[in-house]
């Protein structure tokens, strides 16, 4: 009798051990998944963010990111690494956009306004307008190069204010007109030290080592001034370049071209 009951309540003890024991396993069980779920919502505009920038290289964006350290993150992505085999879609911020060969619009460039790591923005033949570029250089913190070229939109007052109001960013500012020389500045006007074959500049007869003093009869001082002045000017506009060869002053006519041209 002792020996049946002694059975009896060994064999309800193992049945609550056995009870417990899966209770605890579904509270482990309840347990990561909901920090799964919690991690998969906090993720979730992560993953969108990183959708959205892989569509734009598809589109042919050149895109550089930097991964921020995010410490709290990084752990447990190595953790889940090592004891899972899955790793956390950790941060990435973009530090460079090339939007030269993908046309770029006022909705897509105002995305980037809250970006804190771009710090070098590039667009040609953009379809963005003054206000819209003036919005996004004043509030765009990280900024530090920006490279407008052919925007038709752009004009270059609204170039001259964003120099103003950020001296710390770079500004690559091209206009429409096309004169198709590199230079740089020099004490008297700005020195050539390329000319592009089949350009205007060429057709003035302009070379490597030239000195322009004048476009269109305006007194040139820099190339950034110069620069100003060929974007104030249309493709297929007549000017009138100055320059000196060795000791000799050269006045010809030529006719600015498009980028395209």
């Amino acid at each position: 009798m002792n020996t049946s009951t002694d059975q009896t309540i060994h064999e309800e003890q193992e049945q609550r051990r056995r009870h417990r024991h899966r209770l605890g396993w579904l509270m482990v069980g309840g347990i990561a998944l909901a920090v799964l779920l919690l991690l998969a919502g906090l993720m979730w505009p992560e993953w969108q963010r990183q959708a959205y920038f892989q569509e734009l290289r598809t589109q042919g964006v050149g895109i550089i990111q930097v991964q921020p350290e995010v410490y709290l993150l990084s752990d447990l992505s190595d953790t889940l690494q090592d004891y899972v085999g899955v790793s956390l879609p950790l941060p990435k911020r973009p530090a460079r956009l090339d939007f030269t060969q993908v046309p770029l619009d006022d909705e897509t460039l105002l995305r980037f306004i809250d970006e804190p790591y771009l710090q070098d923005l590039r667009m040609a033949e953009a379809e963005v307008t003054s206000p819209a570029l003036l919005e996004f250089a004043k509030q765009a913190d990280g900024l530090r190069m920006l490279t407008v070229l052919n925007c038709d939109q752009i004009s270059p007052d609204t170039a001259r204010e964003i120099r103003s109001q950020r001296p710390d960013v770079m500004l690559e500012y091209r206009g429409t007109a096309y004169l198709g020389i590199q230079a740089s500045d020099f004490e008297q006007g700005c020195v050539v030290y390329y000319v592009q074959p089949k350009s205007a500049a060429e057709e003035a007869g302009l070379s490597s080592g030239d000195i322009i003093l004048e476009f269109d009869g305006v007194k040139v001082d820099s190339f950034a001034q110069l620069v100003e002045l060929i974007a104030r000017r249309n493709p297929g506009d007549e000017v009138v370049v100055k320059y000196r060869v060795a000791n000799e002053i050269r006045e010809r006519v030529t006719w600015l071209r498009g980028w395209t041209d």
